[in-house]
């Protein structure tokens, strides 16, 4: 079946004429490393986000590493309590800036931690928070935020999917001390790679601006218009984590698009839920809060029956479509599961096993929806699941 027919791909970035074109002009500048590109596109997310600060990286990784180094030097002892359902960058950032990390469960139909796994896990050693919108889901962090205030802890919130999510119709964001973002090939805007820090911690801002380029006290475009003479001094010892020209100028370009990538996405979204509401007997679909708003960077579903996600992925790889596993169970993974040898997270781990992502991004068709849609349908029966 579909032999000759192109590969429906899992994820596709959007490149326009628009960010082409950009892009070429940074190019024709002859400044292509961090320059004016960069600050502009960092004053677009203090504005859009409502933060004083904000600092781009070369990756959410870098980004979140270098926030948690810095969070780590404030507490000689530090408990960060986050979902073990997350990209394991999630948890090598705080676990190798030195914090102790421990895992919660997430709930089964929003795929997000909550303020009652949270409660469950909470210990008094615990002093961050480390929230995850799950492909782009907003999770609870309002009541989280509350209740994060009352016990004096620090909230931070990845948002590495959650651009253009939104809580209330407001951009997501503005609850926590600390936003973290990405730009990887897969979200909705993307640059290739790059990450973000916003923070109205002034501190935290100077200290994080100066490791990601070396602990060097003067941005090198910045230095280029002033004295020939004032030279550089290095602060502190830093890391080289910076971001591009040349990727910013793609950012700029893509932020404009980002309302047309959101529709697009949607309605996607709508295709695979109207099929999917049909059979909540098979799978379980990702539901989102009252109030709230996914930018649908991911649509994943999970069968609530053993050994037929991998089918489904075979199935629908030999018929000329991606897709993916779920997310990890990061507890369960070779370089945390011998320190979480006892640790059972039931939705955690079933959404693990049985989780599986279809194709997501703005190229994809409504003729390429359907396909895929008849062809899960196809498999449901050839499999005896509506009997």
């Amino acid at each position: 079946m579909y032999k000759h027919m192109k590969t429906i791909k899992f994820a596709l970035p959007d490149i326009s004429k628009i960010e082409i074109d950009n892009v070429k002009k940074t190019l024709k500048t002859g400044w292509i490393t961090s320059g004016k590109e960069e600050l502009k596109f960092e004053n677009i997310l203090k504005k859009k986000f409502k933060k004083k600060y904000c600092i781009i990286f070369n990756s959410w990784t870098s980004a979140a590493f270098t926030l948690f180094y810095f969070l780590k030097k404030k507490n000689k002892y530090s408990e960060v309590l986050m979902p073990s359902l997350s990209f394991i960058a999630c948890a090598n950032a705080p676990f190798l800036a030195g914090h102790n990390v421990k895992f919660s469960d997430v709930d089964l139909d929003t795929f997000n931690i909550s303020l009652n796994q949270i409660k469950k896990k909470i210990t008094n050693k615990t002093n961050i928070i480390l929230t995850v919108d799950q492909i782009g889901n907003p999770c609870d962090i309002k009541s989280i935020k509350k209740y994060a205030k009352q016990k004096g802890i620090i909230l931070v919130h990845d948002a590495a999917c959650s651009l253009g999510s939104k809580i209330d119709k407001k951009d997501i964001g503005n609850e926590s001390d600390y936003l973290l973002f990405s730009f990887h090939a897969r979200k909705p805007i993307t640059s290739g790679e790059g990450g973000a820090l916003l923070t109205n911690d002034k501190k935290i801002y100077n200290l994080s601006k100066l490791y990601k380029n070396h602990g060097m006290d003067k941005n090198t475009f910045v230095r280029s218009k002033i004295s020939p003479t004032s030279y550089e001094k290095y602060i502190l010892n830093g890391l080289n984590f910076k971001f591009t020209d040349i990727q910013a100028s793609l950012l700029n370009a893509q932020i404009k698009r980002l309302n047309f990538f959101l529709n697009k996405r949607a309605k996607i979204r709508k295709l695979y839920d109207k099929f999917f509401y049909q059979h909540k007997k098979i799978v379980v679909i990702q539901r989102e809060i009252k109030n709230a708003k996914s930018n649908n960077q991911s649509y994943m579903i999970v069968f609530k029956k053993n050994n037929l996600r991998d089918q489904l992925i075979k199935y629908l790889f030999n018929n000329k479509i991606e897709t993916r596993k779920g997310i990890t169970a990061i507890h369960l993974e070779i370089a945390f599961q011998n320190k979480f040898k006892n640790l059972k997270l039931t939705n955690s781990e079933l959404i693990a096993k049985n989780g599986l992502q279809l194709p997501m991004h703005s190229k994809l068709t409504v003729k390429d929806c359907k396909k895929i849609i008849k062809l899960i349908n196809s498999f449901f029966v050839l499999k005896g699941l509506y009997e």
